[in-house]
């Protein structure tokens, strides 16, 4: 009898996945291109994994997206103000005239991401690794950069990035 119990305890703890994230608020944003509930996200998708999507204009408005990862994904107009994105793995992610106000990015690794024209005032991107990464046009006022190689990046035309705006062929550093 109490084989039986333990093969059944193991058969469901087996069958049973379980997510980190809530599954419900990762298809709403995939169907609504939204998770919000009011004015604050209450939007729970850390270590989701998020691929191939088209979520142009999308509300991550205070969503918890900490060690998530993202691969090609469309995010261009979105709202992600205060979301956090701590430890996130962002690859081919399109953020182009997105809204990072207080996003918390500290060590985020981003991959042939683009920024361009985004508004990052106050964000923090402590410890950021960035590869191929761009940052035309963006607001970088107040931005938290500690630790943050920029070698691989490009700055081209970002405003307020160490008090500055950074010319052309800003590779790297800002000129």
């Amino acid at each position: 009898k109490n084989i039986f119990i333990l093969l059944l305890l193991s058969f469901f703890s087996i069958a049973h996945t379980t997510y980190a994230y809530n599954e419900e608020d990762l298809q709403k944003l995939l169907n609504e291109k939204s998770c919000t509930e009011g004015t604050f996200s209450s939007c729970d998708l850390q270590d989701a994994v998020i691929k191939d999507v088209d979520l142009t204009g999308a509300d991550l408005e205070g969503a918890n997206l900490r060690n998530a990862v993202m691969e090609n994904v469309n995010l261009t107009d979105a709202t992600l103000n205060e979301t956090i994105l701590v430890g996130t793995k962002l690859y081919l992610v399109q953020f182009s005239n997105a809204s990072l106000q207080d996003a918390d990015l500290t060590s985020t690794k981003m991959i042939f991401s683009d920024f361009s024209g985004a508004e990052l005032s106050d964000a923090n991107l402590k410890g950021a690794s960035l590869k191929g990464v761009k940052f035309n046009g963006s607001n970088l006022s107040n931005i938290n950069v500690d630790g943050v190689d920029f070698k691989y990046t490009d700055l081209s035309g970002a405003n307020n990035f160490d008090g500055k705006t950074c010319g052309e062929m800003s590779f790297g550093t800002c000129k």
